[in-house]
């Protein structure tokens, strides 16, 4: 659910709730600040896993992996904050199998999907 702000920003009414009850907010102002650099952080980030992931470099696609988790949580989106640790785990050879383009281009897909249904919830 999608929630419009006195300014006419839309904001993930989840994510506003979740900053709202676990974080102690109630600026709204600051709320849509938060909102806004995560938003503006992972497009800029998944664009650089995808570059990453592009040159076969897994440790950097691990690191890129790690900042955006934090970013997730941060605000509590919890669901890319999973991936993107399964996909840090993976490209730092963290589990059962080494990383490869093919199961790292997975996951990383899955982010996208993730993000993307985000923006439209």
């Amino acid at each position: 659910m999608r929630l419009l702000t006195d300014k006419g920003d839309i904001m993930n009414k989840a994510i506003v709730d979740y900053m709202k009850e676990n974080l102690g907010l109630d600026d709204m102002e600051l709320i849509q600040e938060l909102y806004d650099d995560y938003v503006n952080t992972i497009k800029e980030r998944l664009p650089n896993a995808g570059n990453a992931l592009e040159a076969k470099d897994f440790m950097g696609l691990a690191k890129i992996a790690h900042a955006m988790k934090g970013c997730a949580l941060n605000i509590g989106h919890e669901s890319f904050a999973v991936t993107a640790k399964e996909l840090e785990y993976l490209g730092k050879g963290i589990g059962p199998e080494p990383p490869t383009t093919e199961n790292c281009s997975s996951l990383l897909s899955k982010l996208n999907a993730i993000f993307e249904e985000f923006l439209k919830s």
